[in-house]
């Protein structure tokens, strides 16, 4: 990937397509162990959000504003965070997602959990996901 675009630096999304697993319209598999329309929405909110940014960890708090915006693109109530979090830990049973706990970015004290998406490419996710939504809710 490295040498086709002409870089020198890895981005996270280039290592999660790398690893080899991809989605296609054709396995579905691990999409049919989400049970609701939540669960589709959070982690469309999470491979949007590893798609547009370089970064190799997401937030809670990032996750629920990503999630925010698609509730209101797909017109749903959104979930409360806590609720919120209950279906992270889910997909973090699913082995879609790998947690972390880091000090916050410009603290000296604490900690705040950051997320991964596991060995997954983003932009595929997002646009498998964004296609199963787009045929259920628009």
């Amino acid at each position: 990937h490295l040498d086709e675009k002409g870089l020198t630096e890895a981005t996270p999304e280039m290592v999660r397509t790398a690893a080899g697993n991809t989605i296609s319209n054709y396995d579905t598999e691990l999409l049919n162990l989400l049970k609701n329309e939540h669960e589709f929405l959070l982690l469309l909110a999470i491979s949007r959000y590893f798609h547009n940014q370089p970064k190799s960890y997401i937030t809670t708090a990032e996750i629920n504003d990503e999630y925010q915006v698609l509730c209101e693109e797909y017109h749903r109530d959104p979930l409360k965070f806590a609720t919120l979090k209950r279906y992270i830990v889910r997909l973090e049973k699913l082995d879609l997602l790998s947690k972390k706990f880091a000090l916050p970015e410009g603290k000296e004290r604490g900690r705040e959990s950051r997320y991964g998406l596991l060995g997954f490419s983003a932009e595929v996710l997002e646009d498998q996901l964004t296609k199963m939504m787009d045929n259920i809710f628009k």
